[in-house]
Formats: structure tokens, C-alpha cells, sequence
């Protein structure tokens, strides 16, 4: 026996006749205040973490950190006094090691006795003239050898010339005969330029399409006929700036009620990426002994655990300085003794010359 068939349900009408949604416009309409309520839920959740993250950078920026830089200087002024001078102590030992090097490694001659040349005419005062001379020296070698250089570059450059014109001139009419303007056009455009041209299309056709758009504005339908001119002109900068000009109309209050859907989803992502922008900021911000310092400085062990932190650092690096000059100090007075025994050295042979 054949199976039996199921039996037809039938459903109660209620009047109201539905029709199959035939296009992506209709879907948008039919089902346009829920999805419209669930994306406004979604900005201004997005529009709150954003204006939490800027409000705690402009209290970082503008109160906490002028507050802590106040209240840095005078309570520990002795310090930064001391540490500044010990910096300023280690870069001109630098400075004066530095040039002693130079001048040994240009003229090929010991440290000790670059020392005592250098000595000598600092205490005469002419330790800028020897610099000068030198310098001068320099300049006059560089330019010598770049003549020279340059000379041998152009007398191969008139050997080589014929040749290359040649493949230049052969390349260039090739280009013109064979592939014409269009093919010169499609390998200049690398894949990058070729990915963002179709990226910046893509967002602003969602932003600008009459589909997704039915009430766009007189402006927006000509920025759309723009966008299409310049998607097939292949112009990314024209893309640019018609995607900027539709940013600047977007900014300030609207009415989400009728503002379309893809609008209130670009300003939730262009609200995203800004506040990731500011959590990057804030990152670095809450490491810094400034942060929320108005609330430290009104919780007396807080603050004196924070004038401990900060004065701990403040030995270290000083202790840090210190070490660098201990270390330049050392290698000066090596150089100074070593100079020192050359001169005896000399002061001896001279004594027995009859």
C-alpha cells in the first residue's frame, strides 16, 4: 500500500497578505527598526567608551600631570638640581674624550699624545682654530677624491651612453606601439594601489548607494556619481577626498530614527577606531606617576608612597650617572698618566743630548 500522505495544516489568515521580498532594499525596509535599534544600542555604547577615554586623557593631560610636575619640582628640587649638574659633568667629559679619539684617529697618533696636543692648545686658547684647520683638511680631501671619482664615473658614463639610449629609445617606442596608454596605466598600478582603490569603493558605496539610501540628500547623490567617475578613472585620491568630505557632513548630532542604517554603522566603527587609538594613549598613560595624581594627592599615604617611589628613582639614576663618569674619569686619567710617561720619556733624552 502506498504510504499515506501527511495531512495539510491549515493556518487561520489574518487578513494581512505577504509578500516575498524580491530585493536587498525591501529586506532593508521590512526588517529596518529592529536592526536599526540594535545598531543605535551598538553606537552609543561605542560613543560612551570614547567619551570615558578622551574625558580621562583630558584629566591626565591638562590637571593631574600640571599638578604632579608642581608639586615634582618642589619637593624634590635639591635632587634634580644635583642630577642635572652631574649630566651636564658626564657630557662635557664625553665631549672632550670624543675629540681627543678624533684627533688621535685622523693624525694616527696615540691617545696620550693627542691628549697633550689638544691640552696645550686649549690652555692657549686655540683649540678651536686647530679644529678649524682640520676640518678644512677634511673638506679639501673629500672634495679631491669626489673629483676624482666623479671623473672616472663621467668617462664611464660616455662609454656606456650609446648603448643604453639605444635600449631606451627601443623600449620606449615599444611601449607606445604595442600596449598604448592602457598598458603603461596597468603597470604602473602596483597591487596595494589596486587593493585600496577597491577598499575605498567598497565603504563609500555603502554610505552612498540610493539601495542602502533611499533618502540620501541632493549632495550625497552627486558625491555617489563622483565616486563612480572616479572608480573608473582609477583615481584613489579623488576616492580620498570625496571619503573626507563625506566624514566632515557625518560629524555632530543626527536623528537616528531616519538616518540610515550604514551611517550609524560607519560612525560606530569610526568611533571604535579612535577610542583604539586612545587606549593605546591611556596605556602609556596610567604607567606614568602622574595618573589620577589629583586623587593621589589627597590620600596622604598614597602620596607619600608615591615621594618614595619617585625619590628611589631618582637615586638610581643618579647612581646611574654617576657611574658613567666614574668610568670616564678612569679612562681620562689612563690616557693623562700615559701622556705623562712619553713626556719624561722625551724630558730624559733631551737631558743627555750634549
Amino acid at each position: 500500500m502506498p504510504a499515506a500522505r501527511p495531512k495539510k495544516r491549515h493556518q487561520k489568515s489574518s487578513g494581512n497578505i505577504i509578500h516575498p521580498i524580491s530585493t536587498c532594499r525591501d529586506l532593508v525596509l521590512v526588517d529596518s527598526q529592529p536592526l536599526r535599534t540594535k545598531v543605535w544600542k551598538q553606537y552609543q555604547a561605542a560613543l560612551k567608551k570614547f567619551e570615558k577615554y578622551t574625558a580621562d586623557l583630558h584629566q591626565f593631560k591638562n590637571t593631574d600631570t600640571e599638578q604632579y610636575r608642581l608639586w615634582y619640582e618642589g619637593e624634590f628640587s635639591r635632587e634634580i638640581i644635583q642630577l642635572h649638574k652631574s649630566r651636564s659633568a658626564v657630557a662635557d667629559l664625553t665631549d672632550w674624550m670624543e675629540q681627543i679619539e678624533a684627533y688621535a684617529e685622523y693624525h694616527d697618533i696615540s691617545l696620550a699624545t693627542s691628549l697633550r696636543v689638544l691640552s696645550e692648545a686649549k690652555e692657549d686658547g686655540t683649540l678651536d682654530d686647530l679644529w678649524e684647520e682640520m676640518v678644512k683638511e677634511i673638506e679639501e680631501s673629500e672634495n679631491n677624491s669626489k673629483g676624482k671619482k666623479a671623473k672616472d664615473e663621467w668617462q664611464k658614463f660616455e662609454e656606456a651612453f650609446d648603448e643604453v639610449f639605444e635600449e631606451a629609445t627601443e623600449d620606449f617606442f615599444q611601449d607606445h606601439s604595442d600596449e598604448g596608454a592602457a598598458g603603461r596605466r596597468g603597470r604602473s598600478r602596483d597591487a596595494n594601489t589596486e587593493q585600496e582603490l577597491r577598499k575605498l569603493y567598497h565603504q563609500l558605496a555603502l554610505r552612498l548607494h540610493p539601495d542602502t539610501n533611499p533618502d540620501q540628500s541632493q549632495e550625497h547623490r552627486q558625491l555617489f556619481h563622483k565616486m563612480q567617475e572616479a572608480y573608473r578613472d582609477q583615481d584613489v585620491e579623488g576616492l580620498e577626498e570625496i571619503w573626507k568630505k563625506l566624514e566632515g557632513k557625518s560629524e555632530g548630532p543626527f536623528s537616528w530614527k531616519t538616518a540610515a542604517i550604514s551611517e550609524i554603522l560607519s560612525r560606530k566603527n569610526s568611533l571604535n577606531q579612535r577610542s583604539r587609538d586612545l587606549g593605546t594613549e591611556l596605556k602609556y598613560a596610567r604607567s606614568h606617576p602622574a595618573w589620577e595624581f589629583s586623587k593621589t594627592v589627597k590620600n596622604k599615604s598614597a602620596l607619600s608612597a608615591l615621594k618614595l617611589k619617585v625619590r628611589h628613582v631618582l637615586k638610581r639614576e643618579q647612581a646611574d650617572v654617576d657611574t658613567i663618569w666614574d668610568e670616564l674619569n678612569a679612562q681620562l686619567q689612563a690616557v693623562e698618566r700615559q701622556a705623562r710617561r712619553t713626556g719624561q720619556r722625551k724630558a730624559k733624552v733631551k737631558s743627555k743630548i750634549p
